[in-house]
């Protein structure tokens, strides 16, 4: 059975139970561990304890009563450390009506929900599995987050400071990052800090006011020129067949890289010389056909006819692996290298296939539905390309 702290320190021998007594350096030299825990509580001033753990770690402690009358257990640090002295001088010092133990607490408990509330732990956390698993941008969403904002993943989204982060931004708008690239960034990652208020994480979104850059061709519409296409078609002639195929189908379907690469052969109907471009992988989350010309229609004939085995699940453009193709940087890059094409992106086969349309007279409304247009005013970008255009206008008033 086993002993209550109503017995008294024993004069000599071991001490391996629990009692009570003047504690000196001595008495804590004759403590052994019991395989359990018990404590020595010292007379010599109120509240001041002696705990022994299971491995027989002797740690002081001060026991008191806090203003609702609970009791309460400060700890002042081990023997190793602290003398029977020192631990006395320390209780002293002690200011119980502040509760010190209930400080220790809540500053615990205030730091472990600063760590649960940082950018990299909603991002790896409920923003990853609640929102961006379910988007199909999720996880370019996700590293775009981790890389733009490096310096401020162990952040509490609370405290963010939208000061720091332009000038964040700013040093990196001075190394040739471009207005819209930091513009994007803004925009995701005032996404996640909104949803983390949405979530309750945090009370209010602190960066809410954080402006956005300035950008002063959002329009951007690059095509080939005459002279740029025919040095292009020549380059794509010593590419590998895939990645041909796959630029060629853009150029004259205006697609984008995510339909493309997301397309299986049941979306292809070569008979009728159209596909259909799954909700999946558009930007509009909507389904559209899209009309194959000539070209195209006996291009994917050939390129299916050279695929071993198929079926309609089967990927247009797999990877080696049999899934979808992630990056084409590197062979688009080597592609516009060799044909001596800049500031050419891969997106900017759509900008080629729409400017091609209207400046040969195609309806603006045709090229609204190629492209998959929410509105026409995205499409009307595009209008300044059609011919006499102008010309026709101002005629009007002769």
């Amino acid at each position: 059975m086993a002993r209550k702290q109503s017995t008294p320190i024993p004069e000599s021998g071991i001490i391996n139970f629990s009692c009570f007594g003047a504690i000196s350096n001595g008495i804590i030299k004759r403590i052994v561990p019991s395989g359990s825990r018990f404590a020595i509580r010292d007379t010599r001033h109120p509240g001041l304890v002696l705990r022994v753990g299971v491995s027989g770690r002797k740690t002081w402690c001060l026991d008191y009563r806090n203003e609702k009358g609970k009791r309460q257990r400060f700890a002042i640090g081990p023997t190793t450390i602290y003398s029977t002295s020192d631990a006395r001088r320390k209780a002293q010092r002690v200011n119980v009506s502040e509760d010190p133990a209930g400080q220790k607490r809540a500053a615990k408990q205030a730091k472990k929900q600063a760590e649960s509330r940082t950018l990299e732990a909603f991002l790896d956390g409920a923003y990853r599995v609640t929102i961006l698993n379910h988007r199909k941008s999720g996880e370019a969403t996700y590293q775009r987050i981790r890389s733009a904002f490096k310096p401020f993943i162990k952040a509490d989204l609370s405290k963010l400071d939208p000061k720091k982060l332009t000038a964040h931004q700013q040093k990196k708008l001075d190394a040739g990052g471009k207005p819209a690239t930091l513009n994007r960034e803004r925009v995701a990652l005032l996404a996640l800090v909104n949803e983390a208020v949405h979530q309750g994480l945090i009370d209010q979104n602190p960066i809410i006011r954080w402006r956005r850059w300035k950008v002063e061709d959002e329009q951007r519409i690059r095509f080939l020129g005459p002279e740029e296409r025919e040095q292009f078609k020549s380059a794509l002639k010593d590419q590998p067949e895939w990645f041909r195929v796959l630029v060629f189908v853009a150029l004259n379907t205006g697609l984008r890289r995510g339909e493309l690469l997301g397309l299986t052969w049941g979306r292809v109907d070569l008979r009728r010389g159209q596909l259909t471009v799954s909700a999946s992988t558009t930007k509009t989350n909507k389904v559209r056909h899209v009309a194959l010309n000539t070209a195209v229609i006996e291009v994917l004939k050939v390129w299916r006819g050279n695929v071993v085995a198929f079926n309609g699940d089967s990927l247009v453009w797999p990877s080696q692996t049999g899934r979808e193709i992630v990056n084409i940087k590197r062979r688009w890059k080597a592609l516009c290298d060799q044909a001596n094409v800049e500031d050419f992106r891969f997106h900017d086969c759509r900008h080629d296939f729409a400017s091609r349309l209207v400046q040969s007279g195609v309806d603006l409304y045709q090229v609204k539905g190629l492209l998959g247009h929410q509105s026409i005013t995205q499409t009307e970008r595009y209008a300044h390309l059609a011919p006499d255009h102008q010309k026709a206008a101002v005629e009007r008033l002769v």
